[in-house]
Formats: C-alpha cells, sequence, structure tokens
C-alpha cells in the first residue's frame, strides 16, 4: 500500500505492470512402470527444473514425452509456454 507517490515537475506518475506467470501441473504417467512423483507445478514462461525418474521392469528409462508414440521430448531446461496443465 502506497501512501503517496511524488510525480515529475507536471505531477505526472508513471505506473509500471508487472506480470508473473500462472502456475500450472505437469502429471506423469510411467505407462506401465513407476515414478517417483506423480505431479510437479511449473509456472508458464520458466524454466521446468526438476523432473521425476521413472523405472519398469525389463526397460530402459529414455525421457519423459508429450505423446506415447512420436512426442516431444521434455527435460528439466524445457521452457513450459503450454497454458494449462499436462500429462507426460
Amino acid at each position: 500500500e502506497v501512501g503517496y507517490i511524488a510525480g515529475d515537475e507536471n505531477n505526472l506518475v508513471k505506473l509500471y505492470a508487472i506480470w508473473e506467470g500462472k502456475e500450472y501441473n505437469i502429471y506423469f504417467d510411467a505407462c506401465d512402470g513407476s515414478t517417483s512423483k506423480n505431479a510437479i507445478s511449473v509456472k508458464y514462461n520458466e524454466v521446468i527444473g526438476y523432473l521425476p525418474t521413472a523405472s519398469r521392469n525389463g526397460y530402459t528409462f529414455t525421457g519423459w514425452y508429450t505423446d506415447e508414440i512420436g512426442g516431444t521430448l521434455v527435460n528439466e531446461s524445457t521452457i513450459y509456454k503450454n497454458v494449462s496443465s499436462i500429462t507426460l
């Protein structure tokens, strides 16, 4: 809360909008495997950061993708650009 703002020589004050990205969830589908975490929260237009690990007997985990077949690889340096929650 501001009680008083000094203006310029013409008593004009310029104010600036400050924006923060909304927070969304990324859910993880381990496709018959298991994961160390089922979901994380991320902010729009920020680096995703931490991603959980996954495991499945007889398989090697190659990463989190946006689709089971032909999806895009998402990693810890991916910038989140979706305007809704997603499942990987």
